[in-house]
């Protein structure tokens, strides 16, 4: 696609440390997959892995990707990820300020 038509993802992951999310994010947007990403503060997130409850602190990610670089930009995530096993969930964004959605395709290389 040539031209914005109104359709933009937001993808949440989580990293351990701020550090692996910007080495992994920078590659996203430097490759042009990935529109802009949004490095979070610390959390801590609770889940079960391998039948055990387990706690840690990790930083959330949140990363805006053209419809059209879905799929390049997941497997290159998943990749470059540190977690065996990484949260990847996309949703497309219901509403795009038209503004936004021009520069993002624009930019998109």
């Amino acid at each position: 696609m040539s031209e914005f038509d109104g359709r933009l993802l937001i993808c949440a992951t989580t990293f351990p440390d701020h550090p692996a999310a910007e080495a992994v994010v920078t590659q996203l947007v430097g490759a042009g997959l990935v529109v802009c990403g949004q490095i979070g503060g610390q959390m801590t997130s609770l889940y079960r892995w391998q039948g055990e409850l387990c706690r840690e602190t990790e930083v959330a990610v949140s990363l805006k990707v053209r419809d059209d670089r879905l799929g390049e930009a997941l497997a290159r995530l998943r990749k470059a990820h540190p977690y065996a096993v990484p949260q990847l969930l996309c949703w497309p964004a219901t509403h795009v300020d038209r503004d936004y959605g021009k520069w993002a395709w624009e930019e998109g290389l």
